[in-house]
């Protein structure tokens, strides 16, 4: 198929955060980049602009450390030349909620919480966290966000979004058509890119991998 016949879709997460830096479980709390993800962003721009073609729009997370990273890579070129992408603010695309656990480290964690930090490190059933979103709730987000995404954009368009680490997860596993979440290890600007050239008819061409192509998937450039 012609590459004007796909919808190409790049899921990217943000750079490295002042709360990444020290390991606090951010959620939705908002910090700025770090001096590295910045220079993780800029490297990223440059990849982006040498194997991608400029998306028709730039989605991102509301909180500050995707806006900062989704900002550089929409800066006009030194020179001037080029248009640059529309930024839209999404809140479906925002981090997974950790409820009680926002804001903290590992370390605070087990020192205010520690029976239930101990249970999420010995149990592998779901252990309810007080106040956090809830693994269907995260995964209804993104259902919601990738079928708005094929509602406004089709064939011939590129889309970039920025988001985190754990609803990229969900997010993923929307766009894979996967029934489960699997666990990714993505670092920070880590790139999925899919092709997708719509639905078609589900009993022939679910199972025609021209319609669905994995271009990147979790690479750093």
């Amino acid at each position: 198929m012609a590459t004007d016949q796909y919808l190409k879709l790049l899921l990217i997460r943000h750079g490295q955060s002042m709360g990444n830096r020290v390991g606090r479980m951010e959620g939705q709390t908002s910090s700025a980049l770090t001096a590295l993800g910045c220079q993780q962003a800029r490297r990223l721009r440059q990849h982006l602009y040498q194997c991608s073609e400029v998306p028709s729009c730039c989605y991102t997370s509301p909180l500050l450390r995707t806006v900062q990273t989704a900002a550089m890579f929409c800066a006009p070129a030194p020179d001037g030349n080029g248009s640059m992408p529309p930024i839209v603010r999404d809140a479906n695309l925002q981090e997974i909620h950790p409820g009680i656990l926002q804001g903290l480290t590992w370390a605070e964690a087990m020192v205010c919480h520690p029976a239930l930090c101990q249970q999420l490190c010995t149990q592998l059933t779901l252990v309810p966290i007080p106040g956090a979103e809830s693994p269907q709730a995260a995964r209804q987000r993104a259902e919601t966000w990738f079928a708005t995404c094929l509602g406004r954009h089709g064939a011939g368009e590129t889309v970039w979004a920025v988001s985190h680490a754990g609803f990229l997860q969900h997010l993923v596993a929307v766009v894979l058509g996967c029934d489960r979440t699997w666990q990714i290890t993505i670092p920070h600007t880590a790139v999925f890119e899919f092709w997708l050239a719509g639905s078609g008819d589900p009993d022939v061409d679910g199972l025609n991998p021209e319609r669905w192509k994995i271009k990147q998937f979790n690479i750093v450039p």
